[in-house]
């Protein structure tokens, strides 16, 4: 029985669905590492499948994150705010 797409020979060689999202997000985030849509969909697989954080923790922890300003922090807030919208996909 293949689930998500994996063959079992996939799941045999060490291949889960999980691994190969954080390889090709981590692969992108090589070639751009301000890919804000592909960081804020990154941040927020960790922090829902690997941390098993619920919408309202992800929430309540990014409300945290008000320090900073300029571009970088600019930045940091349009990946919290893509990664809120992509967290119901």
């Amino acid at each position: 029985m293949e689930r998500l797409g994996f063959s079992r020979q996939q799941r045999q060689l060490g291949q889960t669905p999980r691994k190969t999202h954080l390889t090709g997000s981590a692969t992108r985030l090589l070639k751009d590492s301000h890919d804000v849509k592909e960081r804020a969909a990154l941040e927020a697989f960790i922090a829902r499948e690997l941390y098993g954080l619920s919408l309202e923790d992800w929430t309540h922890l990014t409300g945290t994150f008000t320090f900073g300003s300029g571009p970088t922090k600019e930045e940091l807030d349009e990946i919290i705010r893509q990664s809120l919208v992509l967290w119901g996909r």
